[in-house]
């Protein structure tokens, strides 16, 4: 489980994307250190790396969602499962900000950069 001071963003249910889980963790606990450290608010976004969706919060990647990751989490597709894990990180990042940070809505779908 993601989670950062008691509040839970969202479950990495397993490996995805040829990186193993323990990676995947580190990889999101490193980024969500760096959009809190910066008191980044968001918005909270779910766009698009290399045809997967992926959540950003602001210009930030955060993390990947693959098919494979939907199977395991039983959602219907890698799509549902990142608007989900964005709708989790939108309403969990105003628990945790620093104050006076205060996270924005999840916003449309939109493009993003490499991975």
């Amino acid at each position: 489980m993601i989670a950062v001071g008691g509040v839970e963003f969202f479950e990495i249910p397993g490996n995805g994307g040829g990186v193993t889980l323990p990676v995947r963790a580190e990889i999101v606990d490193a980024r969500i250190t760096e959009i809190l450290s910066g008191g980044i608010s968001g918005p909270v976004r779910v766009g698009d790396v290399r045809g997967q969706p992926t959540i950003y919060v602001a210009e930030h990647r955060l993390i990947t969602a693959y098919d494979v990751d939907a199977a395991n989490a039983g959602a219907a597709s890698a799509q549902a499962l990142a608007e989900k894990w964005a709708q989790s990180v939108a309403a969990g990042l105003p628990q945790v900000l620093p104050s006076p940070y205060a996270a924005q809505p999840v916003t449309e779908s939109s493009s993003g950069g490499e991975e």
